[in-house]
């Protein structure tokens, strides 16, 4: 798994991938950081989906050709993003966001075990489905949330999916 510690490690690339696709990331963390575009308020969301797209166009640059899943490569940022972004953000310790991803990998044991994370299966809600799911049980962990409360914030992420 691509792990960053700082949103600046996330969003720190070039100008394009493949030369087709152009890196946004930065210049849109940027955007929300200053204020210099009109956004909903939805507070750190915003930072984070800045930093999953970060974690992503770094991935297609550091590691061109390889597959990098967390849990999907269709969902690479989603995780770490989410996780790892929003417990740096509150000054978690390490152990505390590492507990966090553990829960979120728990989620991805039942995932893995019962349905699937394959895009290619199950489509791309497969993949952003299940990284929403394993994120919930994760984000519960870092507030403090019981097992009972993770499984309930998946249920509900997983019925969100679902047409």
């Amino acid at each position: 798994m691509v792990y960053f510690r700082t949103a600046e490690e996330a969003l720190a690339y070039g100008e394009k991938i493949g030369g087709l696709y152009p890196i946004k990331a930065a210049e849109m963390f940027d955007n929300v950081k200053n204020g210099s575009k009109k956004l909903a308020g939805i507070g750190i969301l915003n930072e984070i989906v800045c930093v999953a797209i970060g974690v992503l166009e770094s991935v297609e640059i550091e590691r061109p050709g390889a597959v990098v899943a967390s849990p999907t490569v269709g969902s690479v940022g989603i995780l770490p993003a989410a996780v790892v972004y929003l417990g740096d953000s509150m000054n978690m310790s390490d152990d505390e966001i590492a507990m966090a991803m553990f829960a979120a990998g728990s989620v991805g044991t039942f995932v893995a075990h019962q349905a699937t994370f394959g895009g290619e299966v199950a489509g791309c809600q497969a993949e952003c489905g299940s990284a929403g799911a394993m994120v919930a049980a994760g984000i519960v962990e870092l507030m403090g949330g019981t097992a009972t409360q993770a499984f309930m914030a998946v249920t509900i992420t997983i019925q969100n999916t679902l047409r």
